[in-house]
């Protein structure tokens, strides 16, 4: 596994330039693409791309690149060397919007970003474009897929995580003006916000009619206008997931998984894999859920079969190994050595005892 820790390079942007400059990366110099549609007007978009990059520098360049755009960060990839990724970005007055598209990778805001930030403080929209994505904050873990947004707060850690390819439409906005607009908003992040639950769709047709407009506006103060424009339209599509009670994502989620283990548990080989396809989880989303239960899904699974199969045992008179099976056991001799471990009796012998 890669881990490029972000290294808080200097971007350099002339004004008519093709290319960006990232220093210091190994000592030395690296160039990665990026073209502006406008110049020299300040509301250009700005593309990037790691095409281009040497291969063990991508994940450095990518690093900086994120940090200068949104807040510190740390990518963790399992590669660098097949690591893949493409950024647009828009300034809008204080407002930062962006379009990014990456290979499988895990995204990490940690307690030492949040020191090194200091006061310059945001909230981020994540808007899923194509692909799934967990997104982590504040102990809740929201799901998006495709339409689905969620928020983060760059005061607290947060993480993003995508097993696959993804690609996010991702909106910067001041801390400041947002929470005095929405004094819970704090409240609401990594809480999954549909596009039946809030005006998702509506964002993304907003943001991305700018992005159009964009390319043929020459006017510096063009962005400085439409910030508040944008900041109210964002107001509009986050304020659902301010209300009281609404994101109980967490629990949600956590109901789900379990719910699909206890209809399911009979079915042979049921596990993880099988609750992660049902749920639309990544199989290690749905390891910590049973971790912060203190168990593992197969252990769970096991102790709804026995606790069947004892209960069965005691109200009926089908064959043991009739039940077994049932319950989800093709191996008797595993059955006997698990039933007995877990009461202390073999089936025969628990059924006898019960019946007295």
């Amino acid at each position: 596994m890669v881990i490029c820790r972000p290294m808080f390079f200097g971007l350099w942007i002339p004004q008519g330039a093709s290319k960006i400059r990232l220093t210091n990366i190994g000592g030395g110099m690296e160039q990665g693409v990026v073209s502006r549609s406008t110049q020299p007007s300040q509301f250009g978009v700005e593309r990037f791309s790691t095409h281009g990059i040497h291969a063990d520098k991508r994940l450095e360049f990518w690093n900086a690149l994120n940090n200068e755009t949104f807040t510190g960060l740390t990518v963790q990839a399992a590669s660098d060397v097949t690591y893949s990724a493409q950024l647009d970005r828009l300034g809008i007055g204080a407002v930062r919007l962006a379009k990014a598209h990456s290979s499988a990778s895990t995204i990490y805001h940690t307690r030492e970003h949040v020191a090194q930030q200091g006061r310059d403080q945001h909230f981020l929209v994540h808007l899923q474009m194509t692909g799934k994505s967990v997104n982590r904050q504040a102990g809740r873990e929201a799901l998006l897929a495709p339409g689905d947004l969620a928020i983060c707060d760059t005061t607290r850690p947060y993480s993003l995580e995508f097993d696959d390819s993804a690609s996010f439409l991702v909106l910067r906005l001041p801390a400041g003006v947002m929470k005095r607009r929405l004094p819970r908003l704090e409240d609401a992040v990594a809480v999954r916000l549909t596009p039946e639950l809030g005006r998702t769709g509506l964002l993304r047709s907003f943001v991305e009619a700018i992005w159009s407009e964009s390319d043929q506006v020459s006017d510096p103060e063009h962005g400085s206008d439409l910030e508040p424009i944008v900041v109210d339209m964002a107001i509009a599509c986050l304020s659902p997931a301010c209300r009281p009670g609404f994101g109980l994502t967490v629990s949600r989620l956590e109901r789900e998984v379990f719910a699909l283990a206890d209809r399911n548990f009979a079915a042979a080989d049921y596990g993880v894999r099988h609750i992660a396809a049902a749920s639309g989880l990544c199989p290690r989303s749905v390891q910590k859920l049973f971790a912060a239960k203190g168990t593992t899904a197969s252990a769970y699974i096991l102790a709804r079969r026995l606790s069947w199969a004892a209960q069965t045992l005691e109200t009926t008179d089908g064959k043991i190994v009739d039940i077994a099976a049932d319950a989800g056991f093709n191996d008797q001799g595993y059955f006997a050595r698990a039933f007995r471990a877990a009461f202390g009796a073999s089936p025969r012998d628990y059924r006898r005892r019960r019946l007295k």
